[in-house]
């Protein structure tokens, strides 16, 4: 589309956006108001509505604190954490994050926000907080039963590994974590999450400057995802 065009279907959106908002706030507080509201603070982050995506979270987790509901708490946390960071505030970000590992009821969104956590770590270089928790997230996504999601997460732990690439631990690890997504998505005939793992497993071979191995894993990647 023409830069006019874009600009057209934009403020469509918004125009969107706005009534579902209108819509969500009349209605009685329930966890579908609430869910219903992080949804929408999700895409006004995506669509560049930071500001707005916050306030909006911020209504949605108190409808969540105000009926007890610990996991859509936990979510809501994620979500106002990963709007934090669009912010260019990572402090508060982190804050959120750890919130959210805390009130999380599943594994998976502890595990998620911990990497969340991680990666503005790493971001940051804070190597002595970051040499703290990764041991912790790789030993509780070894106790994950296999799923797409917990490929996803391995190869989101190796990437954060990865932005301290002196630490030959570090890229070992990555590795051996690329190697059991693969694996894991293999087994699950998940075409794409084998893919998109062959494909950090190629950037880490990249990296350590092993190009022939590098280009092999990229064409794999390339076959699978054209498949």
């Amino acid at each position: 589309p023409t830069a006019l065009q874009a600009l057209v279907l934009y403020r469509q959106a918004l125009i969107t956006l706005q009534a579902i908002e209108e819509k969500l706030l009349s209605q009685p507080n329930s966890l579908l108001k609430a869910t219903g509201l992080r949804s929408l603070g999700d895409t006004l982050r995506v669509v560049g509505n930071i500001n707005q995506s916050e306030a909006i979270l911020r209504e949605s987790l108190e409808i969540a604190q105000q009926l007890n509901a610990s996991q859509t708490q936990a979510e809501i946390l994620l979500s106002l954490g990963n709007t934090h960071r669009a912010q260019q505030q990572p402090e508060i970000a982190i804050n959120a994050y750890q919130d959210g590992a805390i009130a999380a009821t599943s594994s998976l969104t502890q595990i998620q926000a911990q990497l969340n956590h991680l990666r503005l770590l790493a971001e940051a270089q804070s190597q002595l907080q970051f040499q703290a928790l990764w041991p912790q997230i790789r030993v509780q996504l070894s106790d994950q039963p296999e799923s797409r999601m917990t490929v996803y997460l391995r190869v989101n732990l190796a990437e954060s590994l990865l932005q301290f690439p002196s630490e030959a631990e570090h890229i070992l690890v990555a590795v051996e974590l690329l190697t059991e997504a693969i694996a894991i998505a293999r087994q699950l005939q998940d075409t794409r999450a084998e893919a998109y793992s062959l494909g950090s497993l190629a950037a880490v071979y990249e990296q350590t400057q092993q190009w022939s191995i590098a280009q092999r894993l990229s064409d794999q990647a390339l076959l699978l995802a054209q498949a």
